[in-house]
Parts: C-alpha cells; structure tokens; sequence
C-alpha cells in the first residue's frame, strides 16, 4: 500500500506539471549585459515501473526528473555556450526508498572564428559519424546508462577539448586534442559491480547480503590514468562533398570507451576449475567470493580488488558517407580500431582489431509513415579462440516507424533492435500527444530480453513501463 500511494503521489505531481510548467520561461530569448542570448531548454519527468519483478533489485518505483537549460551569448567574430543539467531519481520498494540529486556544468565553451578558421575551447561534445548509433562518434564519450532507452540529446558526454577548423568551400579539416581522459557514464543501477554480474544479484544474492558488501568493500576499483596531459587523446577528422554525396575521414589516437575489467587472478584461476557454461560460471559466483578477493584494507591504488576497471590506449580510423537517392537517405560508417576489449569464455582479457560498421536507411512510406532501418555490426579478424558474448561477426538490426496523425499532435513511434546471434531483442513503444508545439505528455514501454545484455547492468530481463512529460524550449 505505501508504494502504491507514492505512485499515485508521483503521477499526480507528474500530471500538475503538465498543467502549470508550459506558462514558465515560455521566452526563447533574452537579455545579458546587453547582449541578445539564445536560451534553450529541455525537462523531462517521467514514473518507471516494472512489470515483472522477479528480484529485489527490479522491484523499485522510480520517479525521474530531468531538467537542460543552455545559453548562446554572441559576441564579435564568435559566442559563448554555456549549459547544465539536473538530475532528480527517486526509488522506493518496500525495503528501502532512495533518492539522488545531482547538478553538472554540462557544455561550457567558447567559439570564435578568424576567416577560414574556428576554435573552440571547453567542455563540448563532438559528433563525427553520418549514421543514428555511429562508430566513429568516438572522440567524446557515451553515456551507457540507460543504454536504448537515453534521449537522443545525451547520448555523448561533453568533454574538455579544444578544436580548430580549416573551413574551405568544399572541405573541412578538424583538428582536437583532448588533455585529459574522461571515463563514459554506464553505471545504471547504482552499484558499480552489477554492470558486469548481475547474476550475482539474482542468483546467489539477496538484499542484505548486497549492502553487507557495500558497507565492507569496493569490489571494483576504476584505475582511471592520471589527469596528465601526457595522457591526453588527439584526432583529425576531414569531411567534403561531391554533388549528392557526403563523406568524411576520421583519424583518432586515444583511450577504450569502456574500461576493461582484469579479474582477479586467483579469482581467475578458481573460475579455471569450475564446469559448466560461462553463463552458468558466472551466475556461480557469491558475495562470499567477492568479499574473499577483495582486501578491505590498505591503500585502494594498491590492495586487492575482485575487479580491477582500466582503460586501455587504443587506435581508430574509419570513414562515413550520407547520400540520398530517389527519395531514400543512405549514411553508413565503417571504422577498424585496436585494440579493442574482449573476454575469453574464462573472463581473461584480450586484446583484439575490430572492425565495425554502421549503416541507416530512411524513407517516407505512403500515408507520411517515417521509416528508418538501421544495419551494424562488428567483426574481430583474430578469433583464434571463443569470446565471451561475442562470436566473430555480430550483427544488429534495427527498426524504427514513426506516424503521426491529428495535425501532427499524436504521435505514434516504435523501435527494434534485434542481436541476430543470439535472437536477443529489445522493444521500444511510445505515444506523445502535444498539448502545445513543444509540450508532450509520453506514455510507453521498454521490454528488454537482456539475455546478452548483461554487460550493460540490466538483468535478464527488463519489462517497463513508464509515464511522463516533456516540454522543450
């Protein structure tokens, strides 16, 4: 009963927002120190709720809130953007209730231009692939946390870079260096060792031995590289266009997106002796070996870990290209890195050359149904033995439709996404009904069968629903 009138309570503070924050900073400009500034904005609120709950960690109501406000300030020959965002997550079940507020300068840079050049400096994000989940959008890094399901506004996390453009009629040079190595967001359920086992969570876990190991031990240290400038990343990135053709080069020297996770080596070893699947090995594992492999003691850089998280220096090159022909738009990115991070089927790390491709292809179907298709994938050349999760070409299909009807005030919209190894899928409906041009109430669901998914924190499977708003500015 308590979590049932805290969702009421969530849907209707949900619901008077609607009603009342559409009269609020309606303005899309305004005045500072006399200049004309650009202000944009974004908030979201939105009541998640499981539909199956099959262990204590998914049997949580969580009422999230997201507020991104930006400002442009021009001034001669350039401008100044500025923007932040706030977090506010509320989770409750009947054992515990948790909230986490937060507040971070999102971008922060400054622009200016000198004839065929520009520069930027600050913290920003940069986009250089053609397709929707593009392989060489490399240079700035991911935010995993909600994996499918983060709107498309946050899917990169800005860094401090700095940039210069040699802008010419038909072709553009970038130049980026980036001094100092910024981890990507992907701890999606709180607790940093559940990206990688949350088997052990459901399996051999329960909730007061879980919290008997946060109070006890780190089981994951991330031994990120220093913020040196010796430590920094660089990338040239060239693009042009030929008639109705667009393509670019990408060149980048940097670090792995993900950080690899070296098991400890007596863990490691014991794993050696075990029978069975790697699944089925990994769902064996227990909090009792956790806190055995782990040193509660002692300096953190130094002690024993069960799991040891550092990115590894890395290499990409690659090229993309966008196109359109008789009403259908093609773009495609293909890009071959090494090393790349991989695991044997007795959880070693190996270090692999990738080759990975990404492709999309749009069209407008009678009836003005938007339809998009998206192809990727990648290849490892040396499979000279069994990975774990990956085989040795793994491709991924997408689809997206989109409908909207009533003057464009309901629209309808579902994605797709199938691993087609492991017939792994993930589904994504919603509907949104414009009260205003841009002001939405969204109702949908995620379903998730996440038997390969585990990586990226979620469990075996995760079916949700949720409710929401969303208002732009």
């Amino acid at each position: 009963m308590k979590s049932f009138n805290k969702i009421r309570v969530s849907v209707l503070l949900t619901f008077l927002t609607s009603l009342t924050l559409p009269s609020f900073l309606s303005a899309q400009e305004m005045e500072i120190f006399g200049k004309e500034v650009e202000v944009k904005g974004i908030f979201y609120s939105r009541v998640n709720f499981d539909y199956k709950r099959d262990n204590f960690m998914e049997d949580f109501i969580e009422w999230r809130n997201k507020f991104f406000l930006e400002l442009k300030i021009p001034f001669k020959n350039g401008n100044l953007v500025f923007s932040g965002r706030s977090f506010y997550n509320l989770l409750w079940n009947e054992k515990e209730e948790d909230s986490d507020f937060f507040f971070d300068v999102y971008e922060a840079y400054v622009k200016f231009s000198k004839g065929e050049f520009d520069f930027s400096l600050g913290k920003q994000f940069l986009s250089w692939g053609k397709s929707d989940v593009s392989v060489l959008n490399i240079a700035t890094p991911f935010d995993y946390r909600e994996f499918i399901f983060m709107e498309e506004e946050f899917f990169n996390k800005p860094i401090l870079l700095g940039k210069i453009s040699w802008i010419r009629e038909n072709w553009t040079l970038e130049g980026v260096f980036i001094p100092f190595y910024e981890p990507p967001d992907f701890n999606i359920i709180k607790d940093d060792w559940s990206i990688f086992i949350p088997e052990l969570l459901t399996e051999n876990g329960d909730y007061e031995s879980i919290k008997a190991i946060e109070n006890q031990i780190t089981p994951v240290y991330f031994d990120y590289p220093d913020r040196d400038i010796r430590n920094g990343e660089a990338g040239v990135h060239f693009s042009s266009s030929v008639s109705m053709l667009d393509y670019s080069f990408v060149l980048f020297y940097g670090w792995t997106d993900i950080p690899a996770f070296y098991f400890h080596e007596d863990f490691l070893k014991s794993l050696e002796m075990t029978k069975g699947s790697p699944e089925e090995k990994l769902a064996s594992i227990t909090p009792v070996e956790v806190i055995t492999y782990s040193t509660p003691d002692g300096d953190e850089k130094t002690r024993d870990h069960f799991i040891t998280a550092s990115p590894v220096r890395s290499l990409t090159t690659g090229g993309s290209f966008s196109t359109a022909w008789k009403g259908i738009g093609f773009m495609g990115d293909l890009g071959i890195s090494y090393p790349s991070i991989f695991y044997n089927e007795n959880f070693r790390v190996r270090e692999k050359t990738l080759i990975s491709i990404s492709t999309n292809i749009d069209y407008i179907f009678p009836e003005d149904i938007y339809g998009n298709l998206l192809f990727s994938g990648f290849f490892i050349p040396d499979y000279s033995e069994k990975l774990f999760i990956v085989k040795q070409f793994n491709p991924v299909l997408g689809f997206y439709l989109r409908k909207s009807i009533f003057e464009d005030k309901l629209t309808m919209d579902g994605r797709f996404v199938l691993d087609t190894n492991y017939l792994s899928w993930a589904l994504d409906i919603r509907t949104s009904y414009s009260l205003k041009d841009n002001f939405k109430i969204i109702a949908g669901t995620h379903i998730l069968d996440g038997r390969r998914a585990s990586l990226f924190g979620f469990f075996r499977e995760n079916d949700e629903g949720f409710l929401g708003i969303k208002w732009t500015f």
